[in-house]
């Protein structure tokens, strides 16, 4: 969907939080994405960490800023 901003126009993104991220078994958004299916800013490990728990899916979370660098949470 993007990174810093949408690489697909509003309505496909909506389309995929909307119908697409329900009917998935386990989402892999970079922190971005993330923060945009959680409909709020997502700043570090705990934020994606709720996020995940709150959109209630599985997911990978790419480039999650944690203390050793960016890092990848399940």
């Amino acid at each position: 969907m993007g990174d810093g901003g949408l690489y697909v126009k509003p309505d496909v993104a909506d389309a995929v939080i909307g119908s697409l991220l329900p009917a998935a078994d386990l989402a892999c958004p970079n922190l971005w994405e993330a923060s945009r299916m959680a409909g709020r800013d997502l700043v570090g490990l705990e934020d994606a960490r709720n996020a995940a728990r709150r959109v209630g899916r599985r997911m990978l979370i790419t480039s999650v800023p944690a203390a050793t660098g960016l890092g990848v949470l399940y």
